[in-house]
C-alpha cells in the first residue's frame, strides 16, 4: 500500500558525475527517513545515469529524461513528487546530516512560513572550506534586502509544492534567475524564513572560460526581473517617500547588476529631492 513521504527530495542532474555519488550519499543518510528521493537527468551524456544506478535505496525514484534544462526539468520533478513539501538539493552540493530534520521541524512549528532556506557553508572542488554565508531569519528581514540581494539559497530551500504550482512554478526566461523570479513571485503570497544554522555545503567551481559572459547574462536577467518588481509595487505605492525608497533600491540594482550611469542618474535625481540624504551620497 502506497503511503505518501512528508518530503519529496528534489535534485536535478545534468553531467554531474564528479560530485554525484557523495551528494547523494549525504541525502541518503539523513537523520529524517520520510522522503522519497525525486532524480531528473536531465540528458547527461557522462556517467550520471550509471551512478545513480548503482544505488538500490527504495526512497529513490529515477527519471531519465531528454535535455531541456533546469526550470523544465524542475516543473517536471514537481509534477512528479507524491509530497506536499519539496527540499531542493543540487548534485554537487553536501547535506548536513540533520538538514531534512531540522528544517522539517521549523517547517511545521511556523505554519505561515512556506518557503524555508537556510545560511550555508561554501566548499571548492576539493571539497576546502572557503567561508560560510549567513541569512537573516526573519521574514521581515529576508524580504527587506530583495529585490537587491537574494537572501533565500535556492539550494537549501524547502517550500510547499501546490503554493509553488499554482503560480506557475518555474520560468524558463531568465538565465540562471529562476529562483530569483520565484522568490519576487512568492514575495506577497507567503512567509519566508531561514535556518541561521549553516545546513548545507554548496560547491564554489572554477570559472569557465565564458563565465564572464554568463554572469552579464545572468546580472542582465536579474535587472529586468528587479524593475518588473519595483514598477509593480511602485504603482502601489501610497506616499512620496515610499517611491523615493523603490527607486533608490532600482539605482542600487543598476549599481550592483546593470549600469553605473543609470545608477548615477537616479541618485542625481534623489540628491535634488533630498540633498542631505546620507545613503543617497555615500551611493553618489
Amino acid at each position: 500500500m502506497f503511503v505518501k513521504p512528508k518530503i519529496s527530495v528534489l535534485m536535478p542532474v545534468y553531467n554531474g558525475e564528479k560530485y554525484l555519488r557523495e551528494a547523494m550519499e549525504s541525502i541518503l543518510s539523513q537523520t529524517f527517513t520520510d522522503f522519497e528521493f525525486v532524480i531528473v537527468n536531465d540528458g547527461s551524456s557522462d556517467r550520471s545515469d550509471n551512478i545513480i544506478l548503482g544505488f538500490t535505496d527504495e526512497r529513490i525514484r529515477y527519471f531519465n529524461r531528454e535535455h531541456s534544462g533546469l526550470s523544465n526539468q524542475l516543473n517536471y520533478g514537481l509534477t512528479a513528487a507524491n509530497a506536499d513539501i519539496i527540499v531542493r538539493f543540487d548534485c554537487d552540493d553536501i547535506a548536513d546530516p540533520r538538514r531534512l530534520e531540522l528544517q522539517y521541524a521549523y517547517y511545521t512549528d511556523n505554519p505561515f512560513v512556506k518557503v524555508l532556506s537556510s545560511s550555508y557553508e561554501l566548499i571548492d572542488g576539493a571539497g576546502k572550506y572557503l567561508g560560510t554565508r549567513w541569512y537573516p531569519e526573519s521574514d521581515a528581514d529576508i524580504k527587506k534586502m530583495f529585490p537587491v540581494y537574494c537572501s533565500v539559497s535556492h539550494g537549501c530551500v524547502m517550500y510547499d509544492k501546490e503554493l509553488v504550482r499554482s503560480i506557475g512554478g518555474y520560468s524558463t526566461k531568465y538565465f540562471r534567475n529562476e529562483d530569483y523570479d520565484l522568490w519576487l513571485r512568492l514575495f506577497d503570497k507567503t512567509e519566508f524564513g531561514n535556518i541561521v544554522q549553516p545546513l548545507m555545503k554548496v560547491r564554489k567551481h572554477i570559472r569557465s572560460d565564458n563565465e564572464q559572459d554568463e554572469i552579464v547574462r545572468s546580472n542582465s536577467a536579474r535587472l529586468v526581473l528587479a524593475k518588473r518588481f519595483l514598477d509593480q509595487r511602485s504603482e502601489k505605492s501610497r506616499s512620496n517617500e515610499e517611491r523615493r525608497y523603490l527607486f533608490f533600491q532600482l539605482a542600487r540594482c543598476y549599481y550592483y547588476y546593470g549600469s553605473m550611469t543609470d545608477a548615477r542618474s537616479i541618485i542625481l535625481t534623489l540628491l535634488n529631492q533630498d540633498p542631505l540624504n546620507f545613503q543617497y551620497l555615500r551611493y553618489f
